[in-house]
């Protein structure tokens, strides 16, 4: 999920935080990829709170925006062209 260095036109991460009562939304968006296939790629967290201490993530998954095919606006969990 993070990198220690950024590659040439990569960009630093954008991060989200969503935080509600007893459950939270974290997204980790990273743009500027050198890839050809893909242009972004987000990882989002999603956690829910066990007592007061602490909290247990409950799912995780990955999305890309692709460089080339249709829709390059959208975010999927499909394979880029």
């Amino acid at each position: 999920m993070g990198r220690s260095s950024l590659e040439e036109g990569e960009q630093p991460p954008i991060l989200e935080l969503q935080v509600f009562t007893d459950y939270s939304v974290v997204t980790v968006t990273n743009e500027g990829f050198v890839d050809d296939a893909i242009a972004a790629k987000r990882d989002r967290l999603e956690f829910e709170k066990v007592d007061e201490q602490r909290w247990q993530i409950v799912w995780a998954g990955d999305q890309q925006r692709c460089r080339r095919g249709r829709d390059l606006e959208e975010w999927t969990t499909q394979l880029c062209p």
